[in-house]
């Protein structure tokens, strides 16, 4: 999804690209973390909030990326951010991060 509107003079991305990467490696972030993180439970409370009242919040603007790049299988199934291959925490967050950097790459 990388266009030349996502690139910089220098062919780098832009900083709006940058701050979409964060927020979705962040996303992931929250989704890996334990029920019973206050993060987690806010995460989970805004995406029902928009789910049901279409709010306008931070998980408005996560699934309006996630729409963007392609990644919409990860919003309808959150479970299916776990690999079976990876084995803890720290892997499951760097095979994700090649998955999005690879989606704003296409």
């Amino acid at each position: 999804m990388i266009t030349t509107t996502n690139l910089g003079e220098l062919g780098w991305w832009r900083m709006k690209t940058r701050r979409e990467f964060i927020k979705l490696k962040y996303w992931i972030h929250i989704i890996l973390m334990n029920e019973s993180r206050l993060v987690k439970q806010i995460y989970n409370q805004s995406k029902k909030e928009y789910l049901d009242y279409e709010s306008k919040n931070w998980t408005a603007n996560i699934h309006r990326l996630v729409v963007k790049y392609n990644l919409e299988y990860l919003w309808n199934n959150e479970e299916s951010v776990i690999n079976k291959e990876v084995k803890d925490i720290q892997g499951y967050k760097k095979y994700w991060k090649r998955v999005i950097k690879k989606q704003y790459n296409k």
